[in-house]
Parts: C-alpha cells; structure tokens; sequence
C-alpha cells in the first residue's frame, strides 16, 4: 500500500471515459494493486483447512529490481454453480475457489487435513457464484526472489542430518509461512 493513504492519484489513474463508476473503480484498483504488489511483496497461502484457504501475513517473495507484474483492466462478469461433496469443497468453493482448483490436493495437503483429526462431512453442497472481474494480474515466476528469512528457513531446515529431522523442520518452516 501508498504510504499515504490521501495522496492524490497519479494523472494516468482518473478516468476519462465519460464518467462510467466501472471505469473509476477499476482505474482506482490498478492503481493500489500495483502499489501493493511492488511495496509489500507476496505472501503465500495454505489450502489444508476445512473452512477455506488462510492467507500467511508472512511475505514469501518479493520481485527484483524494477520487476512488476503485468496487471490489466478487464471486464468479465461470470455465473456458475458449483456442486461440492465435502464441506471443505464447498467452504473453498465459497472463497471462489473453481472445483478444479479445489479437488487437486497433494500428498503434503491431504497429511496437513488429516493431522487436524478434523471431520470432513460428506455431502452435496450446491454453491452459486457470480464472478466480476476489473483486473487480470499476470506474475512472470522469474522475476521474483525469495524473501531472506522464508530462504534462510528453509535452508536450515533442509541442512538437518536425518531426513525424519528436515522432513519436520521443513514442514514447521511452511506451516509458518
């Protein structure tokens, strides 16, 4: 985020499209999107719990030099209904999560979901979602650095003597992050 929550907008920020609210919004997202992603860097996610991805406070990467991703203004306005069969399908499928995307799991996630000895209720679940989109963000992987200390985590995590050792150092270090 600007430094300054008041400060004026850059001139290329305002709209001149005949006023249309649509256009200021989107113009006002670019604008802070860009900002966000260059001032503060990326933070991962976790996709083990129940109730819907939790988004780390910690900044994983950071992009190098004047690197920035590609952000444009869309307008893509979608409906769907998506027909879940576990509660944590459907809790995802409330965040906007494709059921796709959801039902890919790892090895890694499913062991995170079954180390919470958490119940996931088997159903159908019917979520509808309407979708509207003002920005396509597009992150080239190469202009991205890790962040030191999610580096030097996992480095000293990965250097341990036995692998039952860095298995559990590696796995404390992502659960942090």
């Amino acid at each position: 985020m600007p430094s300054d929550n008041n400060a004026p907008l850059a001139p290329d920020v305002t709209s001149n499209r005949g006023g249309d609210p649509h256009n200021d919004v989107c113009n006002l997202y670019f604008y802070v999107s860009k900002q966000w992603s260059v001032d503060v860097g990326l933070c991962g996610f976790r996709a083990d719990g129940l109730d819907g991805p939790e988004i780390s406070p910690l900044q994983v990467a950071s992009y190098v030099d004047d690197a920035a991703p590609s952000v444009k203004q869309v307008r893509n306005v979608s409906t769907d209904i998506v027909t879940s069969h576990t509660a944590r399908e459907a809790n995802y499928a409330h965040f906007g999560w494709s059921i796709d995307a959801i039902r890919i799991v790892s090895p890694w996630t499913i062991s995170r979901i079954g180390a919470t000895n958490r119940i996931n209720e088997e159903g159908t679940w019917y979520t509808r979602i309407a979708k509207v989109a003002c920005l396509k963000v597009q992150v080239v992987p190469e202009d991205l650095a890790p962040a030191p200390e999610f580096e030097a985590a996992t480095e000293a995590a990965l250097s341990l003597p036995t692998a039952r050792e860095r298995f559990q150092a590696v796995y404390g270090a992502l659960a942090r992050w």
